[in-house]
C-alpha cells in the first residue's frame, strides 16, 4: 500500500511511502528534504505534513503554521532554541556530575539552593591573645564544615564570584568599665563592615558583625577585633562565642 504528500500542491511527486509488509509490521519511510526545499512547499494552516530535513538531520513537522522539530524519545540529540514546556519535566534519578546537566530538586535543596559554598570555623583548643589599641586577626583553628574547601589560614576565599552572607562573632575576657571593643570583616585586607561596644562596666565584651557581600572570584574574607584595655587581653575559644560562618546567596 503506498501513499503520499506531494511536495508542492501542484507537484503529486510523493514524499513518503507506507509500506505495510505484514499484518504486525507497519513503516513510515520519509523522503528526504533540504531545509531550501522544505521552506518551497505551499503548506496552508489546514495541511499537515511530516518530513526528514537533510540539511539538519532531524525529523520536522508542520502544524500548520511552523515546522517543529519531533523530539526523540532516547538518545542523544542538540535541540535549539527556547522551549517552553506545560508542566514541569522530570529529570533523571542521578545527581548531575559535569557542567550543564539537569539537576534535580533534591539535589539542589540539599546543595544550599544550588550553591554549595559555605563554611563554618571558630576558635577552639585555646584562648588567642589579643594586644591592645592594634587591629588583631581572629584566628579560627577549628572547621565545623568547608563543603568547597575555601577555608584555609583563617581566611575564607571565594572560588566563585557571587553574594555571601557573612557572620562573625568574637568574646574578649575581662575588659574594664568604658573600654572599646571594636569588630570588622575584612574584605581582601581591609575593613568592609563593622560594629563596636564601649563597656557599661568591666566584664567580657561580645560581639556580632553580619554582611552581605559581593565577592569575585579569588576575593577573602578575614575577621579582625580591636581593643583598647591596655594589655593583652585573651579572645575566648568557644564555638559558639569566637566563629566566622559563610553562606554563597547567589
Amino acid at each position: 500500500m503506498t501513499t503520499g504528500y506531494p511536495k508542492t500542491k501542484t507537484d503529486p511527486t510523493p514524499q513518503y511511502v507506507l509500506v505495510d509488509g505484514s499484518r504486525n509490521m507497519r513503516k513510515l519511510k520519509l523522503k528526504g528534504l533540504t531545509t531550501a526545499q522544505r521552506d518551497a512547499l505551499d503548506l496552508g494552516s489546514t495541511d499537515r505534513a511530516i518530513i526528514w530535513n537533510t540539511t539538519t538531520t532531524q525529523i520536522e513537522v508542520w502544524d500548520g503554521s511552523s515546522w517543529i522539530v519531533y523530539v526523540a524519545t532516547s538518545g542523544n540529540q542538540t535541540i535549539a532554541g527556547v522551549k517552553t514546556f506545560s508542566s514541569i519535566p522530570v529529570g533523571p534519578a542521578s545527581d548531575p556530575t559535569t557542567n550543564n546537566q539537569l539537576a534535580r530538586k533534591a539535589y539542589v535543596d540539599a546543595s544550599g539552593g544550588g550553591f554549595s559554598s559555605r563554611c563554618r570555623a571558630y576558635r577552639g583548643t585555646s584562648d588567642q591573645t589579643i594586644g591592645s589599641g592594634a587591629w588583631t586577626k581572629i584566628l579560627f583553628n577549628t572547621e565545623d564544615y568547608d563543603s568547597d574547601s575555601e577555608f584555609a589560614s583563617s581566611r575564607f576565599t571565594a572560588t566563585n564570584a557571587g553574594y555571601y552572607l557573612i557572620s562573625i562573632s568574637a568574646l574578649i575576657l575581662n575588659l574594664a568599665d568604658g573600654d572599646l571593643m571594636i569588630l570588622s570583616v575584612y574584605k581582601n585586607g581591609v575593613a568592609s563592615a563593622q560594629t563596636r561596644l564601649y563597656m557599661a562596666a568591666a566584664g567580657h565584651g561580645e560581639l556580632n558583625v553580619s554582611d552581605i557581600a559581593s565577592l569575585s572570584a579569588t576575593d577573602y574574607i578575614e575577621g579582625y577585633v580591636y581593643h583598647n584595655y591596655g594589655a593583652n587581653r585573651d579572645l575566648y575559644s568557644e564555638s559558639k562565642h569566637s566563629y566566622i560562618a559563610i553562606q554563597r546567596l547567589s
